[in-house]
This record gives structure tokens, C-alpha cells and sequence, in this order.
């Protein structure tokens, strides 16, 4: 797992991971960082040097307010793993795409199956598609991890950011996300069924 260390969601909503602060967040000593205005795109990188986190805005896991370059996602995860979550859930286009088909996206199992059911415009622009693909597996990922018990954030094999399942279960969400936002399958609420069942 290239070193990085997993962030836990606990059935009280707490945060725990190894060697955790008094907030339940793994620390190694470092300055705290912050993941403001920032979002997360994840470009896969050669064998050598795994995937790196895109980030438009400001933040993406640098001291707050620090524009920064793409930086590799297992540094982000190692450094500061709370940042590195709270960049995942941001998902600006996908959420701004919801708001105006009049869609809230909180974070819930309900709000999956309200997202399946919006018009695909962005089907007919590429760099769109791409985008919000991205945000639509970042956003899965983020409902999965907050609400089925044990599930948490990992880097896959190939260094792209997975949802890794109390079953040992690697879902790999961005590539679902990319699926969903192409071709409307796998429904999101659906790979959301099948994980949250055990």
C-alpha cells in the first residue's frame, strides 16, 4: 500500500487510524494541512510513479491556502490522510451538475439513486465526461466509506485511490464513476446495494 496509512469511519461517525491524534486521524508529526476549494482528479501515472491527484483550486492536502502542483496520491494519503478524504468528497462539478437538476448530494445511499436518475448532458463533451466521472467514483467512494462500517480509503495496486471492503474487496470507484458517467452502468445506488450487503 505504498506506505499510506487507512483513515477509518467508526460507527459513531469518528475517525480512527494507527498511531492516530486526539481527533482519531493518523498523524506523523507534521503541520496540519487542509484541502480547501480544491478537486480531486486522478491521472494514472507509469509503473514507477503510480497515480497523482490533480487538484483545480486551492488546498489539495497543502497548509490551507497554498496553491500547490499535482501531487502523488500516497504522499497525499501518508501526509495527511483527513485532507486526502475531505479532497476525494469534495466532487465540485458532479455536485454543481446535481444542484441544478435540483439534486442535494449529502453524503447518503438515496442521494446515489437520485444521481442515476439525472439527464447525462455531459455524454457529448469529452473533457466533461472525463471529469465528472471522476467526481461521480470519488462521490461513491465517499458514501461507501462513510456509511458501511469498516470500509476505507486505500491506494489500489496501480496507485489510483480504491474503496477497500470489510470483506478484503477493493472497489475501485473511479473506474466505476468513468463507467457511470458514460454509459449510465453500473447504476451507482447498485454498486452501493452490492457492497453495502456484505
Amino acid at each position: 500500500m505504498d506506505g499510506a496509512e487507512d483513515v477509518r469511519r467508526g460507527g459513531g461517525g469518528e475517525e480512527e487510524g494507527t498511531g492516530s491524534g486526539p481527533d482519531g486521524v493518523a498523524r506523523d508529526g507534521g503541520e496540519a494541512m487542509g484541502a480547501t476549494r480544491a478537486t480531486a482528479t486522478v491521472t494514472r501515472g507509469d509503473a514507477d510513479e503510480g497515480a497523482t491527484v490533480s487538484a483545480e483550486g486551492e488546498g489539495a492536502g497543502l497548509p490551507t491556502g497554498v496553491p500547490g502542483p499535482p501531487r502523488p496520491v500516497g504522499e497525499l494519503l501518508e501526509q495527511d490522510p483527513r485532507a486526502a478524504v475531505e479532497l476525494f468528497a469534495e466532487c465540485e462539478l458532479l455536485r454543481a451538475e446535481a444542484a441544478e437538476a435540483g439534486v442535494v448530494l449529502d453524503d447518503s445511499p438515496a442521494s446515489l439513486e437520485a444521481l442515476d436518475q439525472l439527464l447525462p448532458r455531459w455524454r457529448s463533451d469529452p473533457e466533461l465526461l472525463d471529469h465528472l466521472g471522476n467526481d461521480a467514483g470519488f462521490y461513491l467512494g465517499t458514501v461507501v466509506a462513510r456509511t458501511v462500517p469498516g470500509a476505507v480509503w486505500r491506494l489500489g495496486g496501480d496507485g489510483t485511490p480504491v474503496v477497500l471492503l470489510p470483506s478484503g474487496r477493493e472497489l475501485a470507484v473511479v473506474e466505476d464513476g468513468l463507467a457511470w458517467a458514460e454509459s449510465g452502468a453500473p447504476e451507482l445506488s447498485q454498486v452501493y446495494g452490492e457492497v453495502s450487503e456484505g
